[in-house]
C-alpha cells in the first residue's frame, strides 16, 4: 500500500493572494489566496516541499503536513516579510 501525504497551507490572519505548494520542484496547487491542500501519494525516497506565500504587509498562515499512520506530522505557523514568505521542509522517506 502506497504512503500518503496532505499538504495544506491556509490564512490564519490578514490577507493574502497567492499560496503554492510545490512538491519536489513541481508545484502542485496554486490558490489564490485561499486554502491551498495537496492530497496524494508520498513519493519514493527522500522528499523536498516548498511553500510560497504572497499577500499583504506582515499576514500570518500556516502549513502543515501529515503523513497518516506516521509521527512525523508538521505544523509550523509563518507571517509573510514585506507581503511574501517562502519556506521549505525536507522529509527522510527510506
Amino acid at each position: 500500500m502506497e504512503k500518503k501525504i496532505t499538504i495544506t497551507v491556509e490564512p490564519v490572519a490578514g490577507s493574502f493572494n497567492l499560496f503554492v505548494i510545490i512538491l519536489n520542484g513541481k508545484a502542485v496547487k496554486i490558490t489564490e489566496g485561499s486554502k491551498a491542500e495537496y492530497a496524494g501519494d508520498l513519493p519514493e525516497g527522500d522528499i523536498t516541499i516548498r511553500t510560497r506565500a504572497s499577500g499583504m504587509g506582515q499576514a500570518k498562515y500556516k502549513v502543515t503536513i501529515d503523513l497518516p499512520g506516521e509521527d512525523r506530522d508538521v505544523t509550523a505557523n509563518h507571517k509573510l516579510d514585506r507581503g511574501y514568505d517562502e519556506q521549505e521542509f525536507k522529509i527522510k522517506n527510506s
